[in-house]
């Protein structure tokens, strides 16, 4: 017996505005704050997560329209055709260098 039978697949298709954060001039133990959006341009909803490793207390991503903290095993869900915002909150210490996220 045959059943007849019809799909359709689309594209997973996310984006984003910056592909880098620049936190330039700063100063110790002050706070500096940059954000940006991830935006899913597919038909079905997607996931990303941010790596932050090695985690510490200088660097840390929160979701903006929550208000929690991303960790490194946090999934964010982006329904189709949405975004969601992230912000970067940099906190230096007395240590100079470059950090990529």
């Amino acid at each position: 017996t045959n059943i007849p039978m019809r799909g359709r697949l689309c594209s997973s298709i996310m984006s984003t505005e910056r592909t880098e954060i620049s936190f330039e001039d700063c100063e110790p133990n002050q706070t500096y704050v940059r954000e940006f959006s991830v935006w899913n341009r597919s038909e079905i909803q997607l996931a990303f997560s941010v790596d932050m490793s090695p985690r510490d207390e200088v660097l840390e991503c929160w979701n903006y329209d929550t208000n929690d903290l991303i960790r490194d095993d946090d999934s964010i869900i982006v329904p189709a055709y949405d975004h969601r915002r992230v912000r970067v909150i940099f906190k230096p210490n007395n240590q100079l260098g470059e950090r990529k996220i």
